[in-house]
Protein backbone atom coordinates (compact mmCIF):
# COMPACT_ATOMS: atom_id res chain seq x y z
CA UNK A 1 0.00 0.00 0.00
CA UNK A 2 0.82 3.40 -0.80
CA UNK A 3 0.09 6.72 -0.06
CA UNK A 4 0.46 10.47 -1.83
CA UNK A 5 -1.81 13.42 -1.88
CA UNK A 6 -4.32 12.54 0.88
CA UNK A 7 -4.81 9.16 -0.67
CA UNK A 8 -4.41 5.90 -0.24
CA UNK A 9 -3.53 3.28 -3.12
CA UNK A 10 -3.94 -0.62 -2.82
CA UNK A 11 -2.41 -1.99 -5.38
CA UNK A 12 0.02 -0.36 -8.58
CA UNK A 13 -2.76 -0.75 -10.69
CA UNK A 14 -4.22 1.89 -8.85
CA UNK A 15 -1.25 4.40 -8.72
CA UNK A 16 -1.28 3.91 -12.54
CA UNK A 17 -5.10 4.81 -13.06
CA UNK A 18 -4.26 7.91 -10.97
CA UNK A 19 -0.85 8.47 -13.05
CA UNK A 20 -2.80 7.77 -16.35
CA UNK A 21 -1.16 10.54 -17.97
CA UNK A 22 1.80 9.79 -16.86
CA UNK A 23 4.62 6.98 -18.66
CA UNK A 24 5.20 4.80 -16.17
CA UNK A 25 7.77 1.44 -16.82
CA UNK A 26 5.98 -2.02 -16.98
CA UNK A 27 7.54 -2.74 -13.15
CA UNK A 28 6.76 -0.15 -10.61
CA UNK A 29 9.84 -0.87 -7.78
CA UNK A 30 9.39 0.75 -4.28
CA UNK A 31 12.41 2.72 -4.82
CA UNK A 32 10.82 4.43 -7.87
CA UNK A 33 7.52 5.36 -6.42
CA UNK A 34 9.83 6.55 -3.16
CA UNK A 35 11.12 8.86 -5.90
CA UNK A 36 8.39 9.87 -7.00
CA UNK A 37 6.65 11.23 -3.90
CA UNK A 38 4.63 7.96 -2.31
CA UNK A 39 5.17 6.92 1.32
CA UNK A 40 4.86 2.68 1.51
CA UNK A 41 2.69 2.22 3.97
CA UNK A 42 2.78 -0.59 6.19
CA UNK A 43 0.21 -3.41 6.21
CA UNK A 44 -0.21 -4.47 10.25
CA UNK A 45 -1.88 -7.41 10.64
CA UNK A 46 -5.25 -7.78 12.66
CA UNK A 47 -4.92 -7.63 16.26
CA UNK A 48 -5.43 -10.48 18.61
CA UNK A 49 -9.39 -10.37 19.28
CA UNK A 50 -12.09 -12.36 21.34
CA UNK A 51 -14.88 -14.25 19.81
CA UNK A 52 -16.77 -10.98 21.83
CA UNK A 53 -14.94 -8.67 19.63
CA UNK A 54 -14.52 -7.60 15.69
CA UNK A 55 -11.79 -5.90 14.05
CA UNK A 56 -11.71 -3.61 10.83
CA UNK A 57 -9.04 -1.46 9.33
CA UNK A 58 -9.51 2.32 9.58
CA UNK A 59 -7.44 3.82 7.38
CA UNK A 60 -3.59 4.90 8.13
CA UNK A 61 -1.61 6.53 10.93
CA UNK A 62 1.83 7.15 11.72
CA UNK A 63 3.62 5.42 14.31
CA UNK A 64 7.46 6.58 14.84
CA UNK A 65 7.91 8.02 11.43
CA UNK A 66 6.23 5.18 9.90
CA UNK A 67 2.70 4.93 8.21
CA UNK A 68 0.83 1.72 8.98
CA UNK A 69 -2.45 0.42 8.74
CA UNK A 70 -5.02 1.58 11.38
CA UNK A 71 -7.17 -1.09 13.02
CA UNK A 72 -10.06 -0.42 15.78
CA UNK A 73 -11.39 -3.37 18.16
CA UNK A 74 -15.18 -3.23 18.98
CA UNK A 75 -17.25 -5.25 21.36
CA UNK A 76 -20.24 -7.03 20.01
CA UNK A 77 -23.55 -5.90 20.93
CA UNK A 78 -25.25 -7.90 23.01
CA UNK A 79 -27.67 -8.53 19.91
CA UNK A 80 -24.92 -9.71 17.74
CA UNK A 81 -23.61 -12.05 20.15
CA UNK A 82 -26.74 -13.92 20.16
CA UNK A 83 -27.60 -13.47 16.87
CA UNK A 84 -23.83 -15.15 16.20
CA UNK A 85 -25.14 -18.26 18.61
CA UNK A 86 -28.73 -18.84 16.96
CA UNK A 87 -26.90 -19.36 13.56
CA UNK A 88 -25.11 -22.14 14.82
CA UNK A 89 -27.97 -23.74 15.91
CA UNK A 90 -29.31 -26.27 13.46
CA UNK A 91 -32.81 -26.75 12.59
CA UNK A 92 -32.68 -30.26 13.02
CA UNK A 93 -30.72 -33.03 13.89
CA UNK A 94 -31.36 -36.90 13.27
CA UNK A 95 -33.30 -39.14 16.27
CA UNK A 96 -29.61 -40.94 15.97
CA UNK A 97 -27.73 -37.71 16.93
CA UNK A 98 -30.37 -36.90 19.95
CA UNK A 99 -30.38 -40.29 21.57
CA UNK A 100 -26.65 -40.72 21.27
CA UNK A 101 -26.50 -36.61 22.64
CA UNK A 102 -28.40 -37.77 25.19
CA UNK A 103 -26.02 -40.45 26.12
CA UNK A 104 -23.47 -38.28 26.49
CA UNK A 105 -24.46 -36.58 28.68
CA UNK A 106 -25.92 -39.65 31.01
CA UNK A 107 -29.92 -38.21 30.16
CA UNK A 108 -31.03 -40.97 28.10
CA UNK A 109 -32.56 -42.64 30.55
CA UNK A 110 -34.57 -40.04 31.86
CA UNK A 111 -35.74 -39.25 28.15
CA UNK A 112 -36.82 -43.26 28.21
CA UNK A 113 -39.03 -42.69 31.17
CA UNK A 114 -40.66 -39.32 29.98
CA UNK A 115 -41.63 -40.99 26.68
CA UNK A 116 -42.81 -43.95 28.57
CA UNK A 117 -44.96 -41.89 30.57
CA UNK A 118 -46.17 -39.57 27.77
CA UNK A 119 -48.35 -40.97 25.13
CA UNK A 120 -48.22 -38.20 22.61
CA UNK A 121 -44.46 -37.50 23.41
CA UNK A 122 -43.97 -41.12 22.87
CA UNK A 123 -45.86 -41.14 19.43
CA UNK A 124 -44.30 -37.62 18.36
CA UNK A 125 -40.80 -39.79 19.05
CA UNK A 126 -41.72 -42.50 17.32
CA UNK A 127 -43.43 -41.05 13.75
CA UNK A 128 -40.97 -38.22 13.80
CA UNK A 129 -38.13 -38.63 11.24
CA UNK A 130 -35.67 -36.27 12.85
CA UNK A 131 -35.74 -33.70 15.77
CA UNK A 132 -37.01 -30.24 14.44
CA UNK A 133 -35.33 -27.29 16.88
CA UNK A 134 -38.98 -25.30 16.57
CA UNK A 135 -40.87 -28.76 17.30
CA UNK A 136 -43.41 -28.09 20.16
CA UNK A 137 -42.19 -31.47 21.71
CA UNK A 138 -38.30 -29.83 22.30
CA UNK A 139 -39.41 -27.34 24.81
CA UNK A 140 -41.41 -30.10 26.73
CA UNK A 141 -38.58 -32.30 26.88
CA UNK A 142 -36.10 -29.36 27.59
CA UNK A 143 -38.45 -28.84 30.54
CA UNK A 144 -37.88 -32.66 32.12
CA UNK A 145 -34.13 -32.30 31.96
CA UNK A 146 -34.35 -28.90 32.84
CA UNK A 147 -32.85 -27.12 30.23
CA UNK A 148 -32.95 -23.00 29.48
CA UNK A 149 -33.16 -22.21 25.64
CA UNK A 150 -29.45 -21.55 25.38
CA UNK A 151 -28.55 -25.36 26.99
CA UNK A 152 -31.60 -26.37 24.65
CA UNK A 153 -29.87 -24.73 21.45
CA UNK A 154 -26.42 -26.40 22.78
CA UNK A 155 -27.65 -29.70 22.49
CA UNK A 156 -28.20 -29.12 18.86
CA UNK A 157 -25.29 -28.06 18.58
CA UNK A 158 -23.39 -30.79 19.99
CA UNK A 159 -26.01 -33.19 18.86
CA UNK A 160 -25.02 -32.42 15.02
CA UNK A 161 -21.45 -33.12 15.44
CA UNK A 162 -22.59 -36.67 16.21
Amino acid sequence: MWFKNEIIFKSHKQIREFMKDTSLPVVITDELLVEMGFIKIIETAQPEITTLQFAYQDGIEEIDGVLQTKWIIVDKSPEQIEAERKALVPQSITKVQTMLQLKVLNIWDIFKTFLASNDDANDIWTLAMSVDRDNSFVPIMAQVVGWDEVQTDNFFIEAVKL
